[in-house]
């Protein structure tokens, strides 16, 4: 099993494309930025052309979360995905 580290390592290097590793190190690191909770009602996260986007069952986490979309996206930049330029919350 790889590290989170090793992860981001290979996807910023290019080794990792949009696959199931690069998902697995954005679920890590939004599982560290919001907790068990929000990441157990959180239904699918991809990033694609900067822009994190979160779907979420729970109505009252994703209206909380829309709320913290800027705060949420530089919380990213600075745990190594400087890509995440925006997060949307559906």
């Amino acid at each position: 099993m790889k590290s989170v580290g090793d992860l981001l390592q290979a996807f910023f290097s290019g080794r990792l494309g949009p696959s199931a590793s690069g998902e697995a190190a954005l679920r890590e690191v939004w599982l560290r930025l919001t907790g068990s909770q929000v990441a157990e009602a959180t239904r699918a996260l991809t990033l694609r052309r900067g822009t994190l986007t979160v779907q979420l069952n729970d109505p009252l986490l994703r209206q909380e979360l829309m709320y913290r979309a800027d705060e949420l996206a530089l919380l990213f930049r600075q745990a190594g995905f400087p890509q995440v330029r925006r997060v949307r919350i559906q």
